[in-house]
């Protein structure tokens, strides 16, 4: 038996590619956040484990595309939005323009603060 999951589930659960979020939030005017990472990347593990996988961040992203970029194999895209250190979170509006950025890790209740300036 298959389930039905709402659109909000769906995004607020799944991560996408640059490609497709800028894609999706062009057709529904919503607002993508852009995790730069790398696959060795300590502080980008935690983010994941600590932050993403909360019912908190879920529900203060529920609007909002998530997308990652791994910084070492979507050079290109890392290069447009000038990404230095690692993580790197860029708030794009849905045309694709810079809004918001946060570097480095941050726990979960200040990381959601701090996103919701860019909301």
């Amino acid at each position: 038996g298959s389930e039905e999951i709402d659109e909000a589930q769906l995004v607020a659960t799944n991560w996408m590619t640059y490609d497709q979020a800028l894609t999706l939030a062009k057709a529904t005017k919503k607002k993508v956040l852009v995790d730069f990472m790398a696959d060795w990347c300590h502080w980008c593990h935690k983010l994941d484990d600590d932050v993403y996988s909360t019912a908190e961040f879920k529900e203060a992203a529920k609007d909002l595309i998530l997308c990652k970029v791994d910084t070492d194999h979507e050079q290109e895209i890392a290069k447009r939005y000038n990404v230095g250190g690692i993580p790197d979170i860029r708030i794009l509006d849905s045309e694709g323009n810079e809004i918001g950025k946060m570097v480095g890790y941050q726990p979960v209740q200040q990381f959601i603060q701090a996103l919701k300036k860019f909301l």
